[in-house]
């Protein structure tokens, strides 16, 4: 299977090494560090900082007022947990990094007085392939009666028909503080 996951998977289109990876990741891979969500975090902080920036708040002294346009930027501000995850040999690429907001457990508010909390708010279809078997009568047909490029394997007296399909996988890519 892997001398035919390699002839094969070049016209993929695998592309996008920021979400999945062919190779185990190595720890210094994490999501913090990817200059790419570092810079699509810091388009969102900017923006919370330019809607604080607007707050009038003149009437209080220089020091005070920077505080208060601090506060609710760092309290709205919903940050992305990542890791990478194997998803295992029937799987291609086999490493995808799973993203989703701040995790449950830790039920920090992202509003003042509480009761916001910060869920997904966008997300992205990637593409990557799962190997497919199905069981095949004699005489049956191709799927959906087209021509593929398949491979058969017999086992135990039954003979399947195995294949790489192409699948979307959602990838959490920003959060927001939402009411819940």
């Amino acid at each position: 299977m892997l001398l035919f996951k390699s002839s094969r998977m070049s016209g993929f289109g695998y592309s996008n090494p920021l979400w999945m990876s062919v190779d185990q990741p190595s720890e210094s891979a994490s999501g913090s560090d990817s200059p790419k969500l570092k810079k699509a975090e810091a388009i969102h902080l900017q923006k919370l900082e330019k809607d604080a920036a607007d707050l009038h708040l003149s009437s209080l002294p220089s020091d005070i007022a920077e505080t208060f346009r601090v506060w609710p930027v760092n309290l709205a501000t919903c940050k992305l947990h990542h890791r990478w995850v194997d998803l295992a040999p029937a799987f291609w690429p086999r490493w995808l990094r799973q993203t989703d907001c701040e995790r449950p457990e830790k039920e920090r508010s992202c509003s003042f007085p509480k009761g916001m909390k910060c869920v997904r708010a966008q997300t992205v279809q990637i593409k990557i392939l799962a190997w497919n078997c199905l069981e095949i009568r004699e005489g049956s047909k191709n799927l959906k009666g087209e021509k593929c490029e398949h491979t058969e394997i017999e086992t135990s007296g039954e003979v399947k028909r195995c294949l790489w399909r192409q699948v979307s996988h959602p990838v959490v890519t920003s959060c927001i503080g939402l009411c819940k």
